[in-house]
């Protein structure tokens, strides 16, 4: 089989259409022996920009030394630009090799009933995290497909969970109201997450969520400086909220620990990892200032030089 011929293969799965929910995606995760373990991710949700938000945070990051996978949805021109690292896409021999070795998962699951299937978007996510994990991103950034509750994606355990304005759309399948729309989108946060945010009417759902997952309050732009002092607070917030200045906002929480201790995944019971340290705040942990490929720039440093890509 050729990159063609499993470019046809892949688009034949569009037959399946949308399907709103965890379990497929669990299931041939589980097949494949869960690659989204382990991952640190930037996960992305919203109405508008959360493309180009996604895109500019993984510049970022880059620039910040960081070794970066960025996958979104959908491509402009080519099929492998939605899975990149490092700002290249996947070669066509990989998606050729990733698509060969999930059949005999995507089999197992067809076995008993073939509406059990996997979607197209559930394939191309499942790709991403398997291509991600052989690659050892030190950070992932992820877009959402369509809401966030119920979408493909939603099986990682964000670092930094981001929302976008929430408006109308996909009404059908995420509800008539903002606020139901809100609701779905704000699934993609998790009790490790921090969120950040714009100042918008679906607000007070998504300062909602954080309080049911006891989860600090969301960083937008009319949020005035942490009270409470403490390495893992934010230390600022900017007043206009653009595109670069939600950035800004979000590399502010990454600061350097007050420990000693080098860069790593630090617990009591796990090894460390590269790119991880402990906060000892409600974040439990973050990435380090310093990533194991930079010598001293961090996200805020790496900020002014990072262009803004071209998506």
């Amino acid at each position: 089989m050729d990159y063609q011929t499993t470019l046809e293969h892949l688009y034949r799965l569009e037959r399946f259409g949308i399907k709103l929910g965890l379990d497929n995606i669990r299931q041939l995760l589980s097949l494949l022996g869960d690659p989204q373990r382990g991952l640190k991710v930037l996960h992305v949700t919203g109405t508008n920009g959360k493309g180009s938000v996604c895109a500019y945070a993984a510049s970022v990051l880059q620039a910040a030394g960081y070794r970066v996978g960025l996958y979104t949805s959908p491509h402009l021109v080519r099929f492998n630009e939605r899975i990149r690292v490092d700002g290249v896409s996947i070669a066509d021999d990989d998606v050729l090799r990733l698509w060969s070795g999930m059949q005999p998962a995507i089999q197992a699951m067809t076995a008993t009933r073939a509406i059990d299937h996997p979607t197209f978007f559930e394939v191309t996510t499942a790709m991403a995290f398997e291509y991600f994990r052989e690659s050892k991103v030190d950070v992932a950034v992820v877009e959402v497909g369509m809401g966030g509750r119920m979408d493909a994606t939603n099986v990682v355990d964000g670092l930094v969970s981001v929302i976008t304005r929430v408006d109308l759309e996909h009404t059908e399948h995420l509800g008539k109201t903002v606020e139901r729309i809100a609701r779905e989108k704000a699934g993609i946060i998790k009790p490790s997450s921090r969120v950040v945010t714009v100042n918008q009417e679906a607000l007070p759902v998504i300062e909602g969520r954080c309080r049911e997952l006891h989860v600090p309050r969301p960083a937008t732009s009319t949020v005035r400086p942490c009270e409470c002092a403490g390495p893992s607070d934010l230390s600022m917030f900017t007043r206009h909220y653009s595109a670069r200045s939600r950035w800004r906002i979000w590399a502010s929480q990454w600061r350097p620990s007050r420990s000693s201790a080098r860069p790593g995944l630090r617990s009591r019971t796990r090894r460390s990892a590269p790119g991880l340290r402990p906060s000892g705040g409600p974040l439990g942990w973050r990435l380090c200032a310093s990533p194991p490929s930079s010598s001293s720039m961090g996200p805020t440093t790496a900020l002014p030089r990072s262009p803004w890509p071209l998506r």
